[in-house]
């Protein structure tokens, strides 16, 4: 007796002695029995979880004792694939690629380079796209190689090359370059952060001078660049028996102006050589003199890189001293 299984179900067949055998989803078994004229019971023992069978059906057939069985058995019946675990698979048919609902930062695509210890090529569905690695840096060619890159950081950009030669570069909206470094607002107003921070020291260091006999003066140069700015808080300053000296963070290399206010009688230096100045002695009157005093304003027309308080004030000083150059 010949059993062919065209299903995906396991079967048991039970003989009319109790003997009982399997029949396996997909097989055909050759069974040789001396039972005569008698029952075979069979049922079902598994359904093996699949879809799209060709064909659900057992074909039994058997064969006198003379007759001859060409065939081996048993033998596969290759109909179907079954797959005995669950496979995760990124949806999508033979010319596409699909991957919806699932959380920021899955991986659509992802390729190693034998011996490459990361991905040289990765895409997530968040629309995060890399590509190469420091063995294999790759490079892209887009808009039929009008955008290029060279795997060294370098991007070319031909018809942007082409308008720029032209003096006709346009570019609409606003830009960032440069690490943010360098931005547009899309209305006209360009951001250049390293010139900005070269002309502008926003929050500056303080240096505090302790007074010899009394209170202190904050010393900061706000403005750090081609032009340059000090300012100095007296706070019931006094110097004592010596002098006292701001070293610049940045020396003035031209000039500048000052105005003071309540604060003891000092004087510019450079290398530590003492500079005039050109102090306003009278209304449209400059008298050129070693100090600046309290309550004035002038001009030093010498570089500087200290300014330097007298030894001996005679009083607490609790005013400002402005001075502004380059």
């Amino acid at each position: 007796m010949v059993v062919m299984n065209e299903s995906n179900v396991n079967l048991i067949f039970t003989f009319a002695n109790g003997d009982t055998t399997q029949v396996p989803a997909w097989q055909s078994r050759l069974y040789c029995r001396h039972d005569g004229n008698s029952d075979v019971k069979w049922a079902q023992q598994t359904v093996l979880v699949a879809s799209g069978a060709p064909v659900s059906q057992v074909i039994v057939e058997t064969f006198a004792q003379h007759e001859e069985i060409i065939e081996g058995y048993p033998a596969p019946l290759v109909r179907q694939t079954n797959v005995g675990n669950m496979v995760t698979t990124v949806g999508g048919g033979s010319s596409f690629v699909q991957n919806d609902s699932n959380a920021a930062g899955t991986s659509i695509v992802e390729s190693t380079v034998l011996g490459d210890s990361g991905s040289a090529v990765s895409l997530t569905n968040d629309g995060v796209l890399t590509i190469g690695t420091a063995a294999h840096p790759g490079h892209v060619s887009l808009d039929h190689a009008k955008i290029t890159s060279d795997g060294s950081g370098n991007l070319t950009i031909q018809e942007l090359i082409a308008v720029a030669a032209g003096l006709g570069l346009s570019v609409t909206g606003s830009i960032s370059t440069d690490g943010g470094k360098i931005t547009s607002d899309g209305a006209g107003a360009l951001t250049v952060l390293d010139l900005i921070t070269t002309i502008l020291k926003i929050n500056p260091a303080v240096t505090t001078l302790v007074g010899g006999t009394n209170g202190t003066a904050d010393c900061l140069q706000p403005l750090q660049g081609t032009v340059k700015l000090v300012i100095i808080l007296c706070n019931q300053f006094r110097t004592g028996g010596a002098d006292q000296d701001y070293t610049l963070p940045v020396a003035f290399t031209t000039k500048g102006f000052y105005w003071t206010g309540n604060v003891d009688t000092g004087h510019f230096v450079n290398g530590g050589a003492g500079q005039n100045v050109d102090q306003a002695t009278a209304f449209g009157t400059l008298t050129n003199q070693g100090n600046f005093t309290t309550g004035s304003f002038g001009d030093i027309t010498h570089p500087f890189d200290t300014i330097r308080f007298n030894s001996g004030a005679g009083s607490n000083h609790n005013g400002m001293l402005v001075v502004l150059g380059v």
